[in-house]
């Protein structure tokens, strides 16, 4: 019953928010200012404000114990400088009940959610046939629906780790639209690494295969001592690189990516250091090997059907810290306006099988392992299908099973916008599986979850 109102008091703090959001934006109000009519013109300013809340039912010693609350305001400024630049600022300010701390506002390499950020800031030149980009961006070079082997430029706030987001990476790029292909170039001064979930939050993370051998091998239950992180220098000789070659028209009715990247691991791979004399302690620091990775990408339809995949190769610059690897995903999706017309304006399904093949495995004797929250989709089946009531109103359902560890996760969720401004998410997450195996880990977080954006 404790928990029960709780996640009552949750959902009431959400509505709350909301209405008094609503009502303090969108009423009716007096005629403008001069001065604030000016500002819109020159700025075009936009806010979106996004809440989340989370319950879990069944009990943990780790945290959120049970109710969790976050959410950020996002502020989108624009303004035309010239004929062809352009000024693009987005300052974000996040918060919630457990994790956000201090300011970072161009470089977020830091291991808390900073309370204060720049979400973007981007001064955009257009040229006739390029377009040149200095700044903090958020990229997107994926075509696959959710894990894309190639679109890794940017890394990934996975606190809560079932709503990832992406964190903003200063960089400069340059884009050549030729006659038939386009061709980016992206030149990253900073390493930011992936912000993730620390000892006290119930979605840290182990790797099973890891404790397991160290459990045959000492006899014992490893007990980790978090030593910190050993991220790269930003020297001249440490700065990463990307390339993405495109086109939409090479082949007719098919979108074709190349891609190409240097720089280092934002997830990173843990160090282990084992003193005989301190068993069964373990003190593991994070490092972030270097690597090149090599992609592509296609997508293509036909009717009412969309094929598409990736596929990249992770070559790691030092095999003593991390393997060689593939990773791949192809798809379909497939959208259907007849069946259950009478309920449903479109049924939409989405089906794809994401694998991994390890094509050099880590030095045997190496003492380093892999971060829990890492490397997961190795052999499984990812589907989904989405129910579209109206242009108001959804639900989807969605899953990815594991088919050689029969580990899986399950999401159902609707969707309701219940005007111009105001959307809602509300739905419920399992996961299942052996405690040894990547969603089995976390087999104590099933929760239900409501999400609120508000947009003007």
């Amino acid at each position: 019953m404790l928990k029960l109102s709780r996640l009552t008091m949750v959902s009431m703090a959400l509505t709350i928010v909301s209405l008094t959001c609503i009502t303090l934006t969108f009423g009716e109000e007096k005629a403008e200012s001069s001065i604030w009519e000016s500002f819109r013109e020159t700025w075009s300013p936009r806010l979106d404000i996004n809440l989340r809340g989370s319950y879990y039912y069944k009990d943990s010693t780790l945290k959120p114990e049970d109710g969790y609350l976050s959410g950020n305001a996002i502020a989108q400024f624009s303004r035309e400088l010239t004929s062809s630049m352009m000024l693009h600022v987005d300052p974000r300010i996040n918060f919630d009940t457990l994790y956000t701390n201090g300011v970072q506002l161009f470089i977020e390499d830091q291991e808390d959610r900073p309370t204060l950020t720049l979400n973007e800031v981007l001064l955009t030149w257009y040229g006739d046939s390029i377009e040149m980009e200095a700044g903090k961006k958020i990229y997107s070079w994926k075509v696959a629906d959710g894990f894309s082997p190639v679109d890794t430029l940017n890394p990934v706030d996975i606190i809560e780790f079932m709503d990832p987001e992406k964190i903003g990476i200063p960089s400069i790029s340059a884009l050549k639209m030729f006659e038939s292909v386009n061709f980016q170039a992206v030149w990253l001064p900073f390493f930011v690494p992936d912000r993730q979930p620390d000892d006290t939050n119930r979605w840290t993370s182990d790797d099973p295969e890891a404790r397991a051998e160290f459990i045959r091998k000492f006899g014992v239950e490893p007990v980790n001592i978090d030593s910190g992180r050993a991220l790269p220098d930003n020297a001249l000789d440490k700065m990463s690189i990307a390339s993405r070659l495109s086109s939409s028209t090479l082949l007719s009715g098919w979108d074709l990516a190349v891609v190409y990247r240097y720089g280092y691991s934002t997830r990173g791979v843990i160090r282990n250091d084992i003193d005989l004399s301190l068993l069964p302690l373990v003190y593991q620091t994070t490092e972030y090997p270097a690597y090149n990775l090599y992609g592509l990408s296609f997508s293509t339809a036909s009717g009412d059907v969309e094929y598409h995949g990736e596929a990249a190769f992770h070559d790691t610059r030092d095999n003593v810290k991390e393997d060689d690897y593939l990773s791949y995903i192809a798809g379909v999706n497939y959208t259907n306006y007849d069946w259950l017309s009478h309920w449903f304006e479109e049924i939409r399904f989405v089906v794809e099988y994401a694998g991994e093949e390890i094509i050099k495995k880590r030095a045997a004797n190496s003492t380093y392992s892999d971060k829990g929250v890492g490397r997961g989709l190795t052999s499984n089946i990812i589907g989904s299908i989405k129910f579209k009531i109206n242009e108001d109103h959804s639900f989807k359902a969605s899953f990815i099973y594991n088919i050689l560890d029969t580990d899986s996760v399950l999401d159902m969720y609707g969707e309701s916008q219940l005007n111009d401004h105001l959307e809602m998410i509300y739905g419920y997450q399992q996961l299942s599986g052996d405690e040894t195996s990547f969603f089995g880990q976390w087999d104590n977080n099933d929760r239900f979850y409501v999400k609120v954006a508000i947009k003007y």
